[in-house]
């Protein structure tokens, strides 16, 4: 038999101070729904490493949410500390869901996000769901194992996999390629060191991003899996051409060794029809109308 759920209108957003978090907390608020999240600063009400399963279990006990979003991981794709990449993107969500059988405790949704870099290398091929998983590196290889274990609990839980394509906005880190790109315009440099150019990705808005999440979130009635993305993509040179024009400023691009990947996925495509079927619809769909907020920080 299933345990007491709280219904209520409360969402537990794991890493609510990360890049997508705090777009998703505005969101979810115009939406009226009640937020909380946790966050590694002890100064915030519900501090969560989601290594300890403790830490887990005494934020849901404290809760109960109605629904969760875990935003909490390791996202840049170079980060070379494994077993932290391992211990947060796969443990954390094991912790997790643990945690909902150890309280006996069975949210309304649940959604955990993963990445597109768990596909095989499809080149301009649009990838759908259903396609090959074939992970290259740590990262993704984290993101499929979370996914893998997460299929055990589907039988009792609401488990939602959202898989997003590259997304970018106002407040990501300038360790990511579009704000690095951005940056390095905006301060008038006369160079960039960058890796491989000729590639191509799938850039959505962040602002899109989000409303997927909760449109997922509130509509999806059973365990599914769906890509997070545009259908669209965009060769990093032209990219850069884009942000010139916009800005007015030109940059020598340096293809350095030092920044090139090895196992490196050329172009990443997706296809979002899936998405769009269950009435969501973007709505920040030319990207050049993405790069100019960032460029000039209007709303």
């Amino acid at each position: 038999m299933k345990g007491i759920r709280q219904m209520s209108n409360k969402v537990l957003i794991f890493g609510i101070d990360s890049f997508t978090g705090g777009y998703l907390k505005e969101k979810l608020r115009l939406n009226d729904f009640d937020v909380v999240g946790t966050t590694l600063n002890s100064n915030h009400s519900y501090y969560c490493d989601i290594t300890s399963f403790s830490d887990c279990i005494n934020v849901l006990k404290n809760t109960k949410p109605d629904y969760i979003i875990n935003l909490a991981g390791i996202s840049f794709v170079p980060d070379i500390d494994v077993k932290k990449i391992y211990d947060v993107n796969f443990l954390g969500p094991l912790n997790i869901m643990e945690s909902l059988n150890e309280i006996n405790f069975f949210p309304k949704k649940i959604l955990f996000v993963s990445s597109a870099q768990v596909y095989y290398n499809y080149n301009e091929n649009k990838i759908k769901e259903d396609f090959k998983i074939s992970p290259i590196n740590h990262y993704a290889n984290s993101k499929f194992s979370m996914e893998s274990i997460l299929d055990w609990y589907k039988s009792i839980f609401n488990i939602n996999i959202v898989r997003p394509f590259n997304y970018t906005g106002i407040g990501q880190s300038n360790k990511f390629i579009v704000p690095k790109i951005i940056l390095h315009f905006k301060e008038r440099k006369l160079k960039i060191n960058l890796g491989d150019i000729d590639v191509s990705r799938d850039f959505s808005d962040v602002r899109d991003v989000c409303s997927a999440y909760i449109h997922i979130m509130k509509y999806a009635e059973k365990s599914e899996t769906f890509n997070i993305c545009s259908g669209k993509n965009i060769y990093l040179k032209d990219l850069i051409n884009k942000i010139s024009k916009i800005t007015k400023h030109k940059l020598n691009v340096i293809e350095d060794d030092d920044f090139k990947r090895n196992n490196l996925i050329k172009h990443l495509k997706g296809d979002n029809s899936k998405l769009l079927l269950t009435g969501w619809k973007p709505y920040f769909t030319n990207f050049d109308s993405t790069l100019e907020w960032m460029i000039n920080g209007n709303n």
